[in-house]
């Protein structure tokens, strides 16, 4: 959100078609066909976002984990093999197919169960999760990796965005 306003544009309204179409689910006092009719004009919308979203994320790991594996390689313990994992039903199947298998599911929780907004990134070391395996030290250590890599990141897409205002 810090470097690129157009995702951060995109969250906004990802939320807010989001919000509306859980406002459908929990109001159901109109009929079965009606609701599904008005929840696929949500669910246009929220894929269309949801994709780019989606697509941002997946760039920025792309880009922000080798930036990390550097930083730690540097402050930790030799072979601890960090990892971040980006976590997303989207990685598997597409959002309008998984919009519609869990359609059912979504109107019996009055609320959408699958989308970006459930996303989430594991935190690895030796393929093991950090919270529940690693010391207190290397959990420090992780976070302290994490912090310099998203100053160097910024950092790097600062000076690649005042590059191009000086060309």
């Amino acid at each position: 959100s810090q470097t690129n306003s157009n995702y951060l544009q995109s969250l906004i309204q990802y939320n807010k078609v989001l919000d509306q179409r859980n406002a459908l689910l929990k109001n159901q006092r109109m009929h079965i066909t009606d609701v599904k009719e008005l929840l696929s004009v949500y669910d246009l919308k929220l894929v269309e976002l949801g994709n780019f979203i989606h697509g941002v994320r997946k760039q920025f790991f792309i880009q922000f984990t080798p930036i990390f594996h550097s930083i730690f390689e540097q402050i930790g313990e030799p072979n601890e093999a960090p990892n971040l994992v980006y976590e997303s039903d989207l990685n598997e199947f597409s959002f309008a197919t998984l919009l519609d298998q869990t359609l059912q599911k979504d109107i019996y929780a009055e609320r959408t169960t699958v989308g970006v907004h459930k996303d989430d990134i594991g935190f690895e070391l030796q393929a093991q999760p950090v919270k529940k395996f690693a010391s207190q030290g290397q959990q420090k250590t992780y976070l302290s990796a994490l912090k310099l890599a998203q100053f160097e990141y910024k950092r790097g897409r600062s000076r690649r965005r005042t590059a191009r205002y000086r060309s």
